[in-house]
Parts: C-alpha cells; sequence; structure tokens
C-alpha cells in the first residue's frame, strides 16, 4: 500500500529520520525511526512464532531492518492532522527530556497509587459495616427506619387528608 505523499512531506519534515511503511500482518501504517547501531543484546532475539499477534511480527520486520517502532497508525487516522499531536506527546524532546518523562510517569503512578488506595479505604469502610450490620442482626439487634409520615393536606371539603400511597 503507498502512503500519502502529503504525509510522508510532513513526516520527513518533523523528523527526517522517521520512515512510514505498511504492516502487512496487522494492516496498519507504522512509523518508524532508524536506529544506527542495533543493541548488542539483541543481536541473537528470535523470530515471533506463527500465532505471535499481528503487529509483533511486523515490527520484527522493522527491527531486522534496522528500525525501532514509534506509532502504529490505522489507515483510516493516516492523516497528519491526527499524527502529529500524537508523535509530538510521545516525543520525549519535546516533553523536557528523558527526566521529564520520568516525572510525569511518577506522578501517573502516584495518581493511580491515590485513586486504588481510595478504593481500597472505601472497600475497607464498606466491608466493616456490613461486618457490623450482619454481627448485629444475628446477635437479635434490629436495625428501626422510620419513615416520614406524609403531611396532611387539606382537601377543601372540611376535613384532611393524609396520602400513604408514596410509603
Amino acid at each position: 500500500m503507498t502512503p500519502d505523499p502529503s504525509l510522508v512531506a510532513d513526516l520527513r519534515v518533523y523528523d527526517s529520520a522517521l520512515r512510514l511503511r505498511w504492516g502487512r500482518h496487522s494492516a496498519k501504517w507504522i512509523i518508524e525511526r532508524h536506529q544506527p547501531a542495533s543493541d548488542p543484546r539483541l543481536a541473537n532475539a528470535t523470530p515471533p512464532a506463527d500465532d505471535a499477534p499481528a503487529i509483533r511480527k511486523d515490527l520484527w520486520d522493522g527491527w531486522r531492518a534496522g528500525y525501532v517502532h514509534v506509532l502504529s497508525v490505522p489507515p483510516e487516522l493516516a492523516h497528519w492532522q491526527f499524527i502529529a499531536p500524537e508523535l509530538a506527546r510521545l516525543d520525549a524532546w519535546r516533553q523536557g527530556g528523558m527526566k521529564e518523562v520520568n516525572r510525569q510517569l511518577d506522578d501517573a503512578a502516584a495518581d493511580w497509587d491515590r485513586a486504588t488506595d481510595k478504593k481500597i479505604d472505601d472497600w475497607a469502610e464498606a466491608a466493616t459495616d456490613d461486618a457490623y450490620e450482619h454481627a448485629a442482626w444475628f446477635s437479635g439487634r434490629r436495625v428501626a427506619v422510620t419513615n416520614p409520615e406524609p403531611e396532611y393536606a387539606d382537601s377543601g371539603l372540611g376535613f384532611k387528608v393524609r396520602d400513604r400511597r408514596g410509603i
């Protein structure tokens, strides 16, 4: 499949080390960056198995050619106005370097910890309330819930009426 020439041109202007290719297994556009020197630890890497996910097979093809994955793009989103913000969001140097990316990851982890801790606190509170009510019920104590009595309404006929249909 041939990419839109304007998309390729915009990608080259953004970063000349990036390339766009069609992933034949995953049916997605794959944006990759050329990796000049491969990592020696990956020299003995084995290709993905036949039952591996399609994207893994496509990434293997790029890695063998000396490229590392940057972004996968579905064909319907292969327009520069969609790709540019994502590239900028994922670009470590545009975000202030690796220290800034690390700080952002730490903040996200702290937010997640706070959110899950709150859920645990809420769960613990609910569990203790249920346990207390269960123990109270089986020890013979009962919970009394009073419904407010409906107010009397003047019928206009000389007497007042209390409507209990809502109770």
